[in-house]
């Protein structure tokens, strides 16, 4: 794979802040509050004749409407709304001050009433700040990065980070097989390019994956050694051999994990050509990145949302927060919410530990491997050894001879004087043999 840096820059971050900001005004202005409208009537609204929107409320109209006014009324010239409407069914969605002696029930801005035999007798009051604010932020969140994930790389924040891991992912490989970039190419590679590519140059590849993944020698040596030729001919489907026998090979010599990172990153390279392929570039980064740097940190958060709504549900309980308005516990709700939701997500995308008698024979296949090879490398080294010390006493013999050659024919006196000393040693010898004698 071509080789490429994906660094986030400012404008990553600048477009998915707007898109969390602008999504985030959508929904808590508009799609939030008409979702809860429509949830809330559907539920407690009355079975009969449909509510009317009468200032913007929903209610039942004081009087019959007049013919042809259709579902939304308009007050009369100096009508005012508790005149117009019944105070059984009253469902304010709207942002106006309302009072007592005008409206006929009092809230501010930003505060929405919800009135109905099956909410109780007092009216049940929602601030929107407290109540829909976490949610819709959460929702916005969302959805930006799924179309941060749609958009090119050098915009979209998550697919930048979705390409990064792919090259991370593929590097990761490289090193836990020794395989080199192009080897490692070839077993990523999607399915169609695969089968485009020169088959002599894939069998060169598929061949060092076969040597670099032949069995341990104890098992080679009470079975014939298969080749690559044995498996692979010329009729042969290149993706399927690689898929089928070459994928287990490196399960067996390696581990779960390593096929795993092979496979979703060939899946991930399909994400690279087709954006809407989102699923296969999230399942790479999911797995391979976000459930090992985070996955403590999404249950912590998890737990920690627990604590909050179980306090907050508690202080309820002690009657500290009224019953007509329960704004804190919704929060509280959605939040906690979203952060079981993205935990079962991570969880979801979790790989599977490997069992541990796989993990241990694996470790002993390796360990027995290498002690065959140091075995063999000591052999070398006592023969290396040997050479080498008797090379060097040879050395060391005709270093010191030489010297001393050099060193008597640079002095004559000196060489004469030691052969008058070996001649009198010689006389002396014979002289002791003849007295002797």
């Amino acid at each position: 794979m071509a080789k490429k840096k994906y660094n986030t820059g400012l404008q990553h971050y600048l477009l998915f802040i707007l898109l969390v900001g602008s999504l985030s005004y959508v929904f808590y202005d508009f799609i939030i509050p008409s979702a809860v409208k429509s949830a809330v009537v559907s539920l407690f609204g009355p079975a009969g004749e449909p509510l009317h929107i009468i200032d913007g409320v929903l209610a039942e109209p004081s009087k019959e409407p007049a013919k042809g006014s259709g579902h939304n009324i308009a007050l009369a010239p100096g009508e005012t709304l508790k005149n117009a409407i019944k105070t059984e069914y009253i469902f304010d969605f709207t942002n106006k001050v309302r009072t007592n002696d005008k409206d006929g029930y009092s809230k501010i801005a930003n505060e929405f009433i919800l009135r109905a035999p099956g909410l109780g007798e007092a009216a049940i009051i929602i601030e929107a700040p407290l109540a829909f604010t976490v949610l819709a932020i959460l929702i916005a969140g969302v959805i930006s990065i799924l179309i941060t994930i749609l958009l090119p790389s050098s915009i979209g924040l998550f697919s930048n980070k979705i390409e990064r891991e792919i090259h991370h992912t593929a590097t990761k490989i490289r090193l836990q097989t020794g395989f080199s970039d192009e080897t490692v190419n070839v077993l990523t590679l999607p399915t169609n390019e695969l089968n485009a590519q020169d088959r002599d140059y894939v069998e060169a590849h598929f061949q060092r994956v076969w040597d670099r993944t032949q069995p341990p020698m104890e098992e080679m040596e009470s079975r014939k050694r298969v080749s690559l030729h044995d498996l692979f001919s010329e009729e042969t489907d290149m993706s399927e051999f690689r898929d089928l026998v070459l994928y287990d090979r490196i399960h067996e010599t390696f581990s779960k994990s390593v096929k795993g990172e092979i496979v979703d990153t060939k899946s991930a390279r399909l994400y690279s050509k087709n954006k809407l392929r989102l699923l296969d570039g999230l399942r790479l980064y999911m797995t391979h990145h976000f459930t090992h740097q985070y996955s403590n940190n999404v249950t912590g958060a998890a737990y920690l949302g627990a604590a909050i709504l179980i306090v907050i549900i508690g202080v309820r309980g002690l009657k500290f927060i009224p019953a007509t308005k329960p704004s804190l516990i919704l929060a509280a709700i959605s939040l906690e919410g979203f952060l079981l939701a993205l935990l079962g997500f991570s969880l979801l995308y979790t790989a599977e530990e490997e069992p541990m008698d796989n993990i241990m024979k694996k470790v002993e296949d390796a360990s027995r491997g290498q002690l065959e090879t140091l075995k063999e490398q000591q052999k070398d080294m006592h023969k290396m050894a040997g050479v080498l010390v008797e090379g060097t006493v040879q050395l060391v013999e005709d270093r010191v001879s030489r010297a001393i050659k050099e060193y008597f024919s640079s002095n004559p006196a000196l060489e004469k004087r030691v052969g008058e000393e070996i001649a009198s040693k010689i006389f002396q010898g014979l002289r002791g043999s003849q007295e002797s004698k």
